[in-house]
């Protein structure tokens, strides 16, 4: 049991990093990502691009993020959002911009292709 888990764990982390990306973009050249020293900041909106027919503000709900959380830059709240989406089995890509971050306000952009 422990070797199928240790083996699904293994496919599941080679194959998402392909599928799932971060993306800092749009002016944010100042924004650098420490993943040894996180950075803590204030979600100051969420947008979802991508979406056909699915209900954008569904996907936002689905993330578990929500506008004025607090988050950290990297941090489990971005990584549970895409485990989030993945496990509702709508989605084949996922990708998360920060087109904005203004003080310690930060503005995320999730781009999603649906199956």
């Amino acid at each position: 049991m422990v070797r199928i888990l240790l083996i699904f764990l293994i496919v599941l982390g080679t194959s998402i990093p392909s599928l799932a990306q971060l993306n800092l973009r749009g002016g944010n050249d100042n924004l650098e990502i420490d993943y040894s020293n996180p950075s803590t900041y204030q979600i100051g909106g969420i947008t979802v691009k991508g979406t056909q027919s699915l209900d954008p503000n569904a996907i936002v709900l689905l993330t578990g993020l929500s506008v004025d959380a607090q988050i950290e830059v990297p941090g489990l709240e971005i990584s549970d959002a895409f485990k989030n989406l993945w496990g509702q089995g709508f989605v084949s890509y996922i990708k998360v911009n920060y087109p904005k971050v203004v003080g310690n306000k930060i503005y995320l952009e999730f781009v999603i292709t649906e199956q």
